[in-house]
């Protein structure tokens, strides 16, 4: 059979075709890894969960800021992202609430970042335990706070939201997983079916020939699934 003549020659009826004559096995795949991603999502993922600090900065000391005041509460902004997970203020959270995780590793738990374009940056802190989250969060706040005021003699921070204890993980997320799976169960089963399909290259039927090879058919011999005695 020629390949070209065999994909110029197939519709979207001939598509539709294949994929109803294997409907069941799509549905079989499709349904078996919707329900193989949501089991280990739901009981093999660990859970993650969300705590943050939210500090307001300003240099001003009176009720009128001036444009270099907001320029340059902005700027302190990205210094103190930094000075936030620094090495110092990190290991000093290690020490003080005795854990057992090196610096690199609680810097993976620890996000500061800008609230928009605002002069608020966040601290979060993010692990597979609600509480501890919280406290590394309310820790990290605090020898953030220490340090800066080590380097800026006037008072830049204020808290304006203290963490808490969010018992909601914000990870994984079983729902987008489930729908993930299914479009991979859905692609994967109809990819297979259509492959097996088309690397197939013998003839099923009289008007496979016919179709294909443009011959017409004199005859066919039909095939026998039981066994016939002469008596």
């Amino acid at each position: 059979m020629d390949d070209k003549q065999l994909e110029t020659s197939i519709s979207l009826i001939d598509l539709f075709n294949i994929l109803w004559k294997n409907v069941i096995l799509i549905t079989a795949v499709t349904i078996f890894v919707t329900l193989l991603v949501g089991l280990v999502t739901k009981f093999l993922i660990p859970k993650k969960y969300v705590s943050d600090t939210i500090l307001r900065v300003t240099v001003v000391q009176n009720e009128s800021p001036t444009y270099n005041d907001l320029v340059t509460s902005k700027t302190l902004i990205s210094d103190y992202k930094e000075i936030a997970t620094s090495r110092k203020v990190l290991n000093k959270v290690i020490e003080d609430l005795q854990l057992d995780i090196s610096y690199k590793q609680l810097k993976n738990y620890v996000n500061v970042s800008q609230v928009g374009d605002s002069n608020i940056i966040s601290i979060t802190a993010t692990t597979i335990d609600p509480h501890l989250s919280k406290i590394i969060a309310e820790k990290v706040t605090d020898e953030f706070i220490k340090e800066v005021k080590i380097h800026v003699k006037i008072d830049t921070l204020t808290i304006i939201d203290t963490a808490i204890i969010n018992k909601t993980p914000v990870s994984p997320n079983l729902k987008l997983n489930v729908i993930i799976g299914f479009v991979i169960g859905l692609m994967l089963s109809v990819g297979y079916v259509l492959l097996r399909e088309f690397l197939d290259r013998t003839f099923k039927s009289d008007e496979d020939v016919t179709r294909y090879l443009n011959l017409p058919v004199l005859g066919s011999i039909p095939v026998f699934e039981k066994d016939y005695y002469i008596i």
